[in-house]
């Protein structure tokens, strides 16, 4: 047996329909352990995140640990998931690597998880570490947009347009 940790799509309690059929296979395969947290950076990357190895202390990522009953069944499709080549695991955008996970106030346990090799220009840190919560703040800063420029809010009003495009940056919301 393995352990996986999970810190974005693949977390049970996300909603959104990317990852969905993933964290059904991933209910069936594994048994979700709780709540995990790990060092690093954590990058939005628009519909997902990127964990990013941190030499530093890094800040806390937050997500689920998931012990695998057939690890080798299960990264044969996730590897693939994750975009990694099984012909060059070298080749994609991201990798598979082990990391000790804080499981609870007495015990860490070592977990596979997958880290960006490489942040893309331009991507914004995450920093709470926590992915969902993250999302929930810029669709509410998103909504809160699109309901000011609704109800006629001027641009100048909102701050200018390098204001607006900073709070939807990531939000699908686009100021021109």
């Amino acid at each position: 047996m393995a352990n996986l940790f999970v810190y974005g799509t693949l977390l049970s309690n996300a909603v959104d329909a990317l990852g969905a059929r993933s964290r059904a296979r991933l209910d069936g395969e594994g048994m979700r352990l709780g709540e995990g947290t790990c060092a690093g950076r954590l990058i939005d990357l628009g519909d997902y995140p990127g964990l990013l190895a941190s030499g530093t202390a890094g800040q806390i990522i937050h997500g689920e640990i998931i012990r695998l009953r057939d690890p080798a069944a299960t990264f044969a499709w996730l590897d693939a998931y994750e975009d990694i080549d099984p012909a060059d695991p070298s080749a994609g955008p991201y990798r598979r690597g082990l990391r000790p996970v804080r499981l609870d106030r007495a015990r860490t346990v070592l977990c596979w998880l997958y880290l960006l090799r490489q942040a893309p220009r331009g991507a914004a840190p995450v920093r709470n570490g926590d992915w969902l919560s993250h999302c929930r703040i810029r669709k509410a800063r998103a909504s809160a947009l699109a309901d000011r420029l609704y109800r006629g809010t001027s641009v100048e009003d909102a701050g200018g347009p390098k204001n607006i495009a900073a709070n939807s940056a990531g939000a699908g919301v686009v100021a021109r």
